[in-house]
């Protein structure tokens, strides 16, 4: 009698150590189908903050970029360029450029065209003398807040003239040079034409 209740007792022990180890063993197994789930969930997040990152980034690299129009030290600035600026100057801001084979180009002139941008940039002997670029009439209004300097236009309203007497840089808003028809803007040093247009009365002082 005390001998089966001794195996009865034995028995039961087992049975409970079995019980308990098999709750032990499934707790981990427990722990591991959820930290998939959590792992998907951390990927997601992270996901996400790399996503505005990049926009910020975009949006950041978006404002390195220079305004139309800008002045400095008697210098007319177009898109961050300057007549005097070497190459390498316009590729730092708008990247490598394709180089125009123009007609009747004197020796040393090289001409440089940007298409995400439409901008042609001439240069002579490695020195930027020349600019032209698409603009419309809010470039315009946006050029004749800033400017500092002396304003012209022709009576039929087809050209704008922003001239800096300091340094002799003549900035040109208009149609009559544009192969389209389009409104265009030039950045060159002033000439002997200019001038005659000036004293003749051509060109008419708006202020």
């Amino acid at each position: 009698m005390k001998r089966s209740l001794w195996l009865s007792i034995a028995v039961a022990i087992l049975l409970v150590a079995g019980c308990s180890k098999d709750k032990a063993e499934q707790k981990p197994i427990e722990a591991e189908e959820k930290n998939p789930s959590d792992i998907e969930v951390d990927h997601g997040e992270l996901n996400e903050q790399d996503t505005s990152d990049e926009g910020a980034d975009q949006t950041i690299e978006a404002e390195r970029k220079p305004p139309l129009f800008d002045m400095e030290n008697g210098n007319l600035i177009v898109y961050g360029l300057k007549l005097g600026d070497t190459p390498s100057t316009a590729e730092e801001i708008w990247g490598v450029p394709e180089i125009l084979e123009e007609e009747n180009t004197i020796h040393g002139e090289t001409y440089h065209y940007y298409p995400n941008m439409d901008m042609t940039v001439g240069y002579y002997e490695e020195k930027l003398s020349s600019l032209a670029v698409d603009a419309d009439e809010e470039d315009l209004q946006e050029i004749t807040d800033k400017f500092q300097g002396d304003h012209y236009h022709t009576p039929e309203g087809d050209a704008e003239f922003f001239f800096e007497p300091d340094t002799g840089q003549l900035l040109i808003y208009g149609t009559a040079n544009s192969v389209d028809g389009d409104a265009e803007l030039r950045l060159l040093m002033s000439d002997e034409n200019f001038f005659y247009y000036v004293d003749e009365g051509i060109y008419e002082k708006v202020n």
